[in-house]
């Protein structure tokens, strides 16, 4: 696949701290953790923020979505600085509440949304807890699946978790790492600054769809991020991107990776 450079272009700095500001003030705004978009009918999507954001991060992606009528939004307000295993076991506590208020009803079929840290956190959901709840599909918006290098220059006790090689990394990457039967989407923009490199927030396995003059975290915020995922929301989307009848003009896609 043909990418641009690694090296950022003059705006590209500036308008990646740009959004984060942006997000912070979301996440102040919209702070509270009981975050939820009621529509009638529809299956539940739950959202979960990343790093240093709160569940208003998330706001304008969740608000779309419910404006397309795609069920009801829950968001997952985990820590600013979470153990991932810990916010993975709350997660679960969080969906057994959840599954009693989803409209359609317990058993329905969930979609778990995950910016950047977010998308850990499902995955490790995922890994330690199979089969807990039904899961359809799975976005992973600027995650980084096998790292970021960037981690060296900020260490923590979550970004050194990030390190490319690192044991947590290896652990949720260790073959057995994709449910069967769950849709996975890597999302993310050639521009972002903060996954390094890019190529690292692709899970393998998963569909990958690459957003021409995105960064990490205007993804939550792109127009183009939330049509492309209120389209795959909608019923028969497989089937209309087969016999391609379906056209976006901001679509980069592959077909789900093998090995």
């Amino acid at each position: 696949m043909a990418t641009r450079g690694m090296l950022p272009q003059v705006y590209d700095i500036p308008k990646e701290f740009g959004s984060g500001l942006a997000l912070l003030g979301l996440s102040w705004v919209g702070r509270r953790s009981t975050c939820t978009t009621k529509v009638a009918g529809g299956r539940p999507v739950v959202y979960l923020h990343g790093t240093g954001a709160r569940a208003g991060s998330l706001a304008p992606l969740r608000w779309y979505q419910a404006a397309l009528g795609h069920g009801a939004g829950f968001v997952f307000d985990y820590e600013t600085t979470p153990d991932i295993d810990g916010a993975a076991f709350d997660l679960a506590e969080y969906l057994d509440k959840i599954a009693k208020r989803a409209p359609a009803g317990p058993g329905d079929p969930l979609t778990l949304i995950g910016h950047s840290l977010g998308g850990l956190i499902i995955r490790r959901y995922l890994q330690l807890f199979p089969k807990h709840h039904p899961v359809e599909r799975v976005f992973l918006l600027a995650t980084p699946n096998c790292g970021t290098h960037l981690a060296h220059y900020f260490p923590t006790s979550v970004t050194t978790m990030m390190l490319p090689g690192s044991d947590f990394l290896a652990t949720l990457n260790d073959g057995k790492h994709l449910e069967d039967g769950i849709q996975y989407v890597s999302m993310y923009g050639d521009r972002d600054l903060f996954v390094l490199p890019r190529d690292s927030m692709h899970l393998q396995g998963s569909e990958r769809v690459i957003f021409p003059g995105v960064g990490h975290n205007n993804i939550v915020l792109s127009p183009s991020v939330m049509a492309e995922i209120g389209a795959r929301l909608v019923p028969g989307f497989e089937e209309r991107q087969q016999n391609g009848t379906d056209f976006r003009p901001w679509h980069r896609a592959e077909a789900p990776a093998t090995g």
